[in-house]
C-alpha cells in the first residue's frame, strides 16, 4: 500500500516550518481517517514514517509500540482519534524529532510529545492517577527521555 504522503509529495512545496507543521497535521488526518473513523488500536512503524518522513526508522520502530501501548490504555480506538493525537504531537515535536521547546530558558518550558508548558500544567500532570510520570513537576526533564517516559507524558495532558 502506497504511503498517502507519496501521492502528494510532488504537488506540495514546503517553504517554512509553519507550513511543514500544517502539512504534517493535514497528512496525518488524510492518511489515518480516509473519510470515516474506522477501528484502529495500534500504529505501525511504517505508518509513523509515512506521516513523519523525517523520522528515522530506528525512532519509528521505538515510538510505534510505545504509542500503541500507552494510547490503548486511554482508549484510543479509531482512526480519527489516532489522527487527532498524531497531528497534535507531530505539530508540537516537528514530526517526532524535537522534544524540547527552543529556546528553553525557563524551568517549565515545553517538553515531551505535547510540549506542555508552565508549572501549573506540570504540577497537574504529576497528580493524575492515569499519568505514569508522577515526578514530572519535580523533574521536568523526564519528558525528554526517549523511553517510555516520553510516551507517558502524552497521558498527562
Amino acid at each position: 500500500q502506497m504511503c498517502i504522503r507519496d501521492r502528494y509529495q510532488r504537488r506540495v512545496r514546503v517553504q517554512n516550518r509553519k507550513q511543514m507543521k500544517t502539512l504534517i497535521v493535514l497528512l496525518s488526518l488524510l492518511a489515518l481517517t480516509q473519510a470515516a473513523c474506522h477501528a484502529k488500536t495500534t500504529v505501525t512503524s511504517a505508518e509513523l514514517r509515512c506521516v513523519f518522513p523525517q523520522l528515522s526508522i530506528a525512532k519509528a520502530d521505538l515510538y510505534a509500540p510505545l504509542l500503541s501501548k500507552r494510547l490503548a490504555e486511554i482508549g484510543t480506538s479509531n482512526t480519527c482519534e489516532w489522527a487527532a493525537i498524531l497531528g497534535n504531537v507531530g505539530t508540537e515535536t516537528n514530526g517526532l524529532t524535537e522534544w524540547r521547546q527552543i529556546p528553553c530558558s525557563i524551568t517549565y518550558c515545553g517538553r515531551g510529545p505535547l510540549q506542555i508548558t508552565g508549572s501549573t500544567n506540570y504540577e497537574f500532570c504529576s497528580r493524575q492517577s492515569l499519568c505514569a510520570c508522577p515526578t514530572i513537576y519535580t523533574n521536568p526533564n523526564i519528558c525528554l527521555l526517549y523511553t517510555s517516559d516520553a510516551a507517558d507524558e502524552l497521558l498527562c495532558v
